[in-house]
């Protein structure tokens, strides 16, 4: 037969074996879908977390040996052949394995796997000289990472050119050979090396823990604004010592102490009316908001990495889904942001998150209507919602939309044009630029939605002011006033007895099963998504809609959520506080 022709069909058949979705036929025996789950990859690390250790190495050896048998075969059949031809009969395979024309008519995408177990089996079949000690450096980068697959392959495949120029001098096809196959490598984990950037690439030596009941994950709230508030707060906590440290130490342990604003632990105890038990994770951030809020690039992207980082523990504790709150999204001094729920879509993290904004505004709501039916005896016939452009204000105006039919409600943001976008189709909903400190806030119910330090707000005497936001700026700055009435919104009663564990800060728990709105609606979708998997996506990000809003309200109604009581800068409200309003209303 022409030689020529016997490649092509040896090239053939290698594009043909090298394609066969190994690890995908082997998962649909357990009914796991490997293309839509986990890394969405069909190699053998992918298969290894989601159907076992056993099947992933079966698939490991499967996968090798695509790569291996059309090379060898071609060459025990024919004999020696061009160099070129030994390359590209090592290389198909892999190509084949990476963008598998099976997988095309499975799914109608190209991409299926990474290709070095097929590359492996490949430079076995070419030269074991070359092979053994490219192993060699796969298997102490791995283990020098604690088990970080994707290291051992990115450090074998870049090993490989220069263990071919020590071990072959002078053939520089195949450096050049070897130079396309770390090429290849390097391009399919590029999405690995994001995340060992981010400090999110998952280890082989641990798995993820399955939890038997609803489970979720949350960020608590870093608060504080002023350095010297900082360092109170940390030598309250645990570490009393340091209470007159210099404030360029306080700034250094919160990076390098990982506990020492925030809690860390776990909660369980929460046991929904007519519902399951839940359990949770609290993976606390050591930031505060000045670092949060920084004006300069890299501290921020250092926070954005450690809020990322915190999502990924909760998510390997066996969280259904993470309570992202104040860290939907990072923005500095500049206006510039960094949208931490893109961030994990650009890491390839299929974790649900939620900001809890659609709760958190909901219990705000219930709030506010009760004290001022309280206070009044009558519903309010004009509400004012300041900052009503983001998610707990767009949630805000849904509930009293709901609640008060009829009512007038004012809506402010500083980006008028964009409030006028957001509302348009409400007939009752009135859109104004944010109000300045010197101009009288209508209505005598206002809810506050946004926690910019410059704002500045003169609500008329006889005003119910519920604030939203995390950090309470304006709490702390109206709140002393005795002819207005500042409450906490935001804050829900669970059913159950709460539990933390003895590791844990218990800032989450005032009294009772209290939580902030947004950690409630993390709990209760833990549960809606046990219940539904269809329910298994992101909540109150972006553009809400009317039917997830409506859904929330009605599990939090069936499910015993109920508003906290009347609260004030996270403490109950004194009654005699609430009648001394009363009286002055009267």
């Amino acid at each position: 037969m022409d030689p020529t022709l016997q490649f092509t069909l040896a090239a053939l058949a290698a594009f043909l074996v090298g394609s066969l979705p190994i690890g995908f036929w082997v998962c649909r025996l357990k009914g796991i879908d490997v293309l839509e789950a986990g890394s969405r990859s069909m190699g053998a690390t992918n298969v290894s977390r989601l159907a076992g250790k056993p099947l992933g190495l079966l698939v490991l050896l499967l996968d090798g040996l695509k790569g291996f048998l059309p090379l060898w075969a071609f060459t025990r059949l024919v004999g020696e052949i061009p160099a070129w031809q030994t390359y590209a009969l090592a290389f198909i395979p892999a190509l084949a394995h990476s963008y598998s024309f099976v997988v095309r008519i499975y799914k109608g995408r190209w991409k299926a796997g990474k290709g070095v177990a097929s590359l492996a089996g490949g430079f076995l079949a070419l030269s074991p000289a070359l092979f053994i000690p490219v192993l060699g450096v796969f298997f102490i980068a791995f283990f020098l990472s604690f088990g970080r697959v994707s290291v051992g392959a990115i450090a074998a495949a870049m090993s490989q050119p220069f263990i071919a120029l020590n071990r072959f001098p002078g053939n520089s096809a195949l450096f050049s050979f070897c130079l396309l196959v770390a090429m290849l490598v390097l391009w399919t984990h590029r999405m690995n090396m994001r995340r060992i950037l981010y400090g999110t690439e998952p280890s082989y030596f641990f798995d993820r823990v399955e939890r038997e009941t609803p489970f979720f994950g949350f960020t608590p709230h870093p608060t504080e604004f002023e350095w010297e508030a900082v360092r109170a707060r940390i030598a309250e906590r645990r570490y009393s010592f340091l209470r007159r440290c210099p404030i360029p130490l306080v700034q250094l342990l919160t990076w390098v102490m990982p506990n020492a604003l925030t809690g860390c632990g776990e909660v369980c105890g929460i046991k929904l009316r007519n519902g399951p038990a839940i359990g949770g994770h609290y993976a606390g951030i050591p930031l505060c908001s000045l670092q949060l809020s920084s004006p300069h690039h890299i501290v921020r992207w250092l926070a954005v990495r450690r809020v990322v980082q915190a999502v990924w523990r909760a998510y390997q504790k066996g969280a259904d889904i993470v309570g992202l709150a104040a860290f939907a999204s990072i923005v500095g001094n500049t206006g510039k942001g960094v949208d931490v729920v893109a961030c994990l879509k650009w890491l390839g993290l299929d974790i649900p998150v939620t900001t809890g904004n659609t709760l958190t505004a909901i219990a705000g709501v219930e709030g506010g209507l009760n004290a001022y039916r309280e206070a009044y005896g009558l519903d309010p016939e004009t509400v004012l919602v300041v900052g009503a452009s983001g998610s707990v204000g767009r949630a805000a105006v849904f509930a009293l939309e709901q609640r008060l039919p009829g009512a007038r409600i004012i809506v402010t943001a500083r980006d008028l044009l964009k409030l006028q976008e957001v509302y348009a189709g409400h007939p009752n909903v009135e859109c104004r630029v944010m109000p300045t400190g010197e101009q009288p806030l209508p209505g005598r119910l206002v809810f506050l939605a946004v926690s910019a330090r410059e704002l500045e707000l003169n609500p008329e005497p006889g005003t119910i002011m519920v604030d939203m936001s995390r950090p309470r700026v304006a709490s702390e700055k109206i709140g002393s006033r005795p002819d207005v009435l500042v409450l906490d919104g935001g804050m829900v009663r669970m059913p159950g007895n709460l539990m933390y564990d003895p590791k844990s800060y218990r800032t989450m728990n005032p009294d009772g099963c209290v939580m902030l709105g947004c950690n409630a609606e993390t709990a209760l979708l833990a549960a809606l998504i046990r219940q539904d998997p269809l329910l298994r996506r992101n909540w109150s990000v972006g553009d809400l809609c009317d039917s997830d809003l409506l859904h929330l309200c009605e599990a939090a109604r069936k499910y015993g959520l109920t508003y906290s009581g009347y609260r004030y800068m996270d403490k109950l409200l004194p009654p005699e506080r609430f009648m001394a309003f009363k009286r002055h209303c009267a």
